[in-house]
């Protein structure tokens, strides 16, 4: 049944390729249409012995590029820091028996049982909770612990203010409870974050710099 309904959903967060070298991220820079134009310019004044002009072009299209490069490599150590939250591991109740498994493999329906220490492995409705509190700072920014209980949160509540639900990523601290999956990977609120972020990271972001050269 588990393998089912890990087929039935992507479940997935820390499958993504290698990181891309420096050298891909600064081609990817040059392909920009803004920056191809450019160098075009600059071939052109070459060509006509406008030296200055192509120095101050060349200048430019390093300083557009050289922030570009930047801010990628910027996300994607943002994107690294959230994957590095994700456990390895955690308990689950599957047919009527605690087992450990690897978190990824955690589907919505799972009954997974919480201890202080332990990071949630996915977005979760708690169903029963003693003295049950998660440190949540790392997606409210909140610096206190949040206790848990089933009672549920009205409707469009922050994230702070959902006491039944646990989210992927945070770190219990005290108590123990336990909850049953209801959202994993891409479709939890970590995945959520970490995409925004990776999708910033692959659309070009324009510097001021840029904007004045069109």
């Amino acid at each position: 049944e588990a393998q089912r309904r890990r087929l039935a959903c992507a479940t997935g967060i820390d499958d993504d390729g290698d990181d891309e070298s420096i050298f891909s991220k600064v081609l990817d820079n040059l392909k920009d249409p803004t920056i191809m134009l450019l160098l075009a310019s600059m071939a052109v004044s070459c060509v006509l012995g406008q030296w200055d002009d192509a120095a101050a072009i060349g200048v430019a299209v390093a300083l557009v590029v050289g922030i570009g490069v930047a801010q990628e490599m910027h996300a994607d150590k943002a994107v690294a820091a959230l994957r590095d939250l994700a456990p390895a591991r955690c308990r689950v109740i599957r047919a009527g028996h605690v087992q450990e498994v690897d978190a990824a493999s955690a589907v919505p329906g799972d009954v997974v049982l919480l201890a202080a220490g332990d990071r949630v492995p996915a977005d979760m409705r708690i169903t029963a909770a003693a003295s049950l509190r998660l440190d949540e700072s790392v997606l409210t920014g909140e610096a206190d612990a949040q206790t848990k209980r089933q009672r549920e949160a009205p409707e469009g509540a922050a994230l702070a203010e959902r006491s039944s639900m646990a989210f992927l990523g945070t770190l219990a601290v005290a108590g123990h409870g336990r909850g049953v999956v209801t959202a994993v990977g891409p479709q939890s609120v970590y995945g959520s974050i970490k995409e925004l972020i990776e999708r910033a990271s692959k659309e070009r972001r324009r510097s001021v710099l840029q904007e004045q050269m069109d």
